[in-house]
């Protein structure tokens, strides 16, 4: 990726340093000059009469009233990078027009794939928009950018500007342009906070973790996938009145939600997963309107015991979510650092962002140009990423890494999340640890259907061989737990290994018996397939 395109210095606005988000977002850029993370693709589906050069002309009024989508970045041979502030940038619309053809969808389809698989060059390119014309009064327009310039609560404020600005263009009326806060303001601002007010919240808030296993922990990146679980909208009303009547935040019950299904997942009473926050400060004036990456990612703490009930759990989270208020623009990096963690070192492996930011498609239904529908493709890389949306009912949508977890489980999970608020509207005053996952239906499906395990397996290969595929094809998915420890099948098998060569060390071979005198445990596991590898036969002793 060069820089070889010299800059105009007349062109120039403004230079800018970057926030700590957008850096790292940068660290991924250049390290992974193949990766297409970040890439970010919004379509929408336009109903009306459209005319090519009042959507153009309504684009770049937009473009020239933001900042940020005039936004280009520098690195090379300079000490920082930094973000270059364009006075005028002009984004063309591809225009594609498939009314004639057969396979619209599929048209559609390959200009989505192919936008995705064209790496955005952040020194040059802000937006990408393409419209393809699909009937006489019916458009897609695809919009793409990468997300170190813009959050998803600025797709709403560039929608809305452009459907306005296009229906004053339409009527021959003249737009008017709105000054806006400089993204240079929000900066400033992040470089005022009071760094040992933030150490000392942070630290204390997370002082003490005692667990830091994750369910969805996993070094290797698979393809990623995307499922989404709807509830209905009687429930998802019921829920959301359940939230005023008991004075807690709608976020409250729905991370509470999570931090449930993954205490259950993780087999522990405490968790921590990442949270998106707005990082929209009400110190700045106006930020409601302004266009940019305000956003930040903050871990979220869920604790309970064996008498903490549902309620209670939702009531502390509450707590917390407003106690840290003040706190939610500390990056990621300086909380890992207040905590004594390395830089490189992940804090958590799922996210959840609950998104409620105005993108009202209803507003412009009666307009001379309406949004009729959309959607959103981003990437992540975290290995669960979970979007919910609030604005429509309650819808989850899970972005996952297919190595990380079983796509049949994903699809379960958004029973299990319906299931735990199901509890909590039932009786709030439930435990958290008498919770339930599974329905009686999967439960005897578990204790019958699947432990009928009668089936033919290859006579030609050892239990320790077969053992050993089974590594090969899930090496991250849990093996064995016993109480609050568990193994997963790479970590079962290289102890696995050292206890057999030790053995073999000791002289042990084939067909020597091996005695085995030790209380259930996962030591227990390890030490009978630990003989066995070492060409033993294991006989146990009762302790």
């Amino acid at each position: 990726m060069g820089q070889n395109n010299k800059l105009d210095k007349n062109n120039i606005e403004n230079f800018m340093s970057l926030t700590s988000l957008q850096q790292g977002m940068l660290f991924h850029y250049i390290s992974d000059e193949e990766s297409n993370m970040y890439h970010e693709q919004l379509s929408l589906t336009l109903r009306g009469g459209l005319k090519l050069e009042l959507l153009q002309r309504a684009w770049q009024f937009v473009i020239d009233s933001n900042e940020m989508l005039r936004t280009i970045f520098r690195w090379k041979e300079i000490e920082k990078p930094i973000q270059v502030v364009l006075k005028r940038h002009e984004v063309p619309i591809n225009y594609l027009d498939f009314t004639n053809e057969a396979d619209k969808e599929g048209l559609i389809k390959q200009v989505k794939l192919k936008d995705l698989n064209n790496r955005i060059d952040i020194t040059r390119e802000t937006l990408r928009i393409y419209l393809c014309k699909i009937g006489e009064s019916t458009h897609e327009m695809i919009i793409s950018n990468h997300h170190i310039l813009y959050d998803g609560w600025s797709n709403g404020i560039i929608l809305k500007e452009v459907m306005e600005v296009y229906r004053y263009l339409y009527e021959g009326k003249e737009p008017k342009r709105i000054n806006k806060t400089k993204f240079s303001q929000f900066i400033k601002y992040l470089n005022s906070i009071n760094k040992e007010e933030e150490k000392k919240y942070w630290s204390n808030y997370l002082g003490g973790l005692d667990s830091k296993d994750d369910y969805f922990n996993c070094k290797e990146v698979g393809v990623h996938k995307e499922i989404s679980y709807k509830i209905d909208d009687i429930k998802a009303n019921k829920i959301k009145d359940f939230s005023k009547e008991n004075k807690v935040l709608l976020s409250s019950i729905l991370y509470g939600a999570w931090g449930v299904l993954l205490q259950k997942f993780n087999n522990s009473n405490e968790v921590l997963f990442g949270t998106t926050v707005s990082g929209r400060s009400e110190d700045i004036s106006s930020i409601d309107k302004m266009v940019g990456l305000f956003i930040n990612t903050i871990p979220l703490r869920v604790k309970s015991d064996e008498k903490t009930t549902l309620i209670g759990l939702i009531n502390s989270l509450d707590k917390s979510l407003n106690e840290r208020k003040g706190f939610e623009n500390t990056s990621l990096i300086d909380i890992k650092e207040y905590c004594g963690l390395k830089v490189k070192e992940e804090f958590f492996n799922s996210i959840v962002t609950i998104e409620n930011y105005p993108l009202d498609l209803n507003s412009n239904k009666e307009s001379i140009l309406s949004v009729e529908d959309f959607s959103i493709i981003e990437q992540t890389n975290y290995n669960m990423a979970l979007e919910i949306l609030t604005f429509d009912g309650i819808e989850f949508k899970f972005n996952f890494n297919t190595l990380s977890i079983n796509e049949s489980i994903v699809r379960k999970i958004g029973v299990y999340l319906e299931r735990i608020i199901e509890s909590l509207l039932i009786n709030p005053y439930v435990t958290v640890e008498n919770i339930e996952l599974l329905s009686e239906d999967e439960k005897n499906e578990i204790l019958y259907e699947f432990n009928d395990t009668k089936v033919d397996y290859p006579k030609n290969k050892t239990i320790h061989e077969l053992f050993e595929a089974q590594v090969e094809r899930t090496p991250n998915n849990i093996a064995v737990v016993f109480q609050d420890k568990k193994l997963t099948y790479r970590e079962l098998n290289e102890r696995a290994n050292s206890l057999a060569m030790v053995l073999r060390g000791n002289g042990v071979k084939t067909d020597s018996i091996v005695g085995i005198m030790v209380e259930r445990s996962l030591e227990m596991i390890v030490g009978i397939i630990g003989i066995l590898k070492a060409g033993g036969a294991y006989l146990p002793i009762d302790p």
